[in-house]
């Protein structure tokens, strides 16, 4: 009897530990999920407040990146254009209007980038030329070789009427001859045909 009762008293205090253990446990997850709730408040606060102390710095950095792409857009627009004929396939007036496209670039303040610039702008300037001259020789090279070309077709058509005025002329010596001689023996044939 004394086990059994032993054994209850036992039982009892273990169900009482264990509620205490489970309601101290719940005032804890409630104090927790306070205590995280005012984190997340306190780490949302701060976020917003560190972007909006960060903001003057990232609407600076945004302009500056946006800054240094237009000036960078702008050097490689310089460059872009020489591509399509590097390959020949310009005119010299198509170069020549791009000579005076990069001759008369209208004025910018380039910062930094001044220096590339102007020797990204010299540097085109100076393949336009020398593209220009080729190409201007090129087409000169060109028209000389169709003038050429054009001359002798003309020279061969000539020639090929003159063979062609030869043999008529021949043709028509031979059927002349041939009727005379013809003629000849007709006449030749009724002389004697009349003295027998």
């Amino acid at each position: 009897r004394e086990c059994a009762s032993l054994a209850y008293k036992i039982a009892r205090s273990k169900t009482a530990l264990d509620g205490l253990g489970k309601d101290l446990v719940a005032d804890w997850k409630t104090k927790s999920a306070a205590v995280d709730a005012d984190r997340r408040r306190i780490r949302q606060e701060l976020d917003e407040l560190g972007d909006n102390v960060r903001k003057p710095l990232t609407d600076w950095e945004d302009a500056e990146k946006a800054r240094v792409a237009a000036h960078e857009a702008a050097i490689y627009e310089l460059r872009e254009s020489l591509a399509f004929y590097e390959n020949g396939y310009s005119t010299s007036e198509e170069l020549r209007v791009r000579l005076v496209w990069l001759e008369n670039q209208p004025p910018r303040d380039w910062q930094e980038f001044a220096k590339r610039a102007a020797d990204t702008l010299a540097e085109e300037i100076a393949k336009t030329k020398v593209a220009l001259a080729l190409t201007i020789d090129l087409e000169a090279a060109a028209a000389e070789a169709e003038r050429l070309e054009r001359e002798q077709a003309i020279q061969a058509q000539r020639e090929r009427d003159a063979l062609i005025a030869e043999n008529a002329r021949r043709e028509a010596e031979a059927k002349a001859a041939a009727l005379a001689e013809a003629e000849a023996k007709r006449a030749e044939t009724a002389r004697l045909e009349a003295i027998e």
